[in-house]
């Protein structure tokens, strides 16, 4: 009984580190291609757990894996342009993705459909949904230059907090 409940045991984690070293995107497309997330068609087929890229939005996108905190696995991952660049911390918390440690340069029409201007971003976490990609919940410290974002953004210092499906200042 021990003898299987180990060999059962080493199958599984074996499999489970066959995944993460050796899994692609080319393999869960040939797998689960309906069910996929939208946001996930500009990546590259040969991006993994490990490390990956692709393009999001007309960005480059690229990640590895940075470690393993408290809260789980964490990636380092950058995207850009050659405009502007962001960066920050990913963690999967069930079907959602964490951004923390957001900084860098992004443009507004990010983070509104309508938006314009840069906004050069000091700190911040951006929660979305790992299904669709919408933003759920976030905060954004940083400067404003020319920024709009639904309505005016004043030239500065700003802070912008994610409420109620779109941007306020706070």
């Amino acid at each position: 009984m021990i003898r299987g409940v180990a060999v059962i045991l080493g199958l599984a984690v074996g499999l489970a580190g066959a995944v993460i070293v050796g899994g692609r995107m080319a393999h869960l497309r040939a797998l689960f291609a309906d069910s996929l997330p939208a946001w996930t068609a500009g990546l590259d087929d040969s991006a993994g757990v490990l490390r990956g890229h692709g393009a999001l939005r007309g960005a480059d996108l690229r990640w590895h894996l940075a470690g393993v905190g408290w809260q789980g696995p964490e990636w380092s991952a950058r995207l850009n342009t050659a405009d502007w660049q962001a960066s920050g911390t990913l963690r999967l918390p069930g079907a959602g993705v964490v951004v923390d440690g957001v900084n860098g340069v992004l443009p507004a029409v990010w983070l509104d459909a309508n938006g314009r201007g840069l906004i050069a971003i000091d700190a911040g976490q951006l929660v979305f949904d790992g299904r669709i990609g919408a933003v759920l919940d976030g905060q954004i410290t940083g400067q404003a230059r020319d920024v709009t974002l639904g309505a005016a953004v004043p030239d500065g210092a700003v802070t912008l907090v994610w409420a109620g499906g779109g941007w306020r200042l706070d």
